[in-house]
């Protein structure tokens, strides 16, 4: 899927969306277009890395 990016010199882009955390990573982007509208990087909330939450040794159930 495609997302419209801002960069920083206000041009924007539409890129796939597998690279958007690799442009907000390297701080390429200023912001990207949700379907609510802008987000601004620094400012809004972002995706960012996933923190494990379950116990060390737990065992997941997809099934559940």
């Amino acid at each position: 899927m495609l997302i419209k990016v801002k960069y920083h010199d206000n041009s924007c882009a539409m890129v796939d969306d597998t690279m958007l955390d690799a442009l907000i990573s390297a701080d390429e982007i200023a912001a990207f277009c949700r379907a609510n509208g802008w987000v601004f990087i620094g400012r809004d909330a972002v995706r960012g890395k996933r923190v494990e939450r379950r116990r060390k040794g737990s065992v997941f159930n997809p099934f559940v």
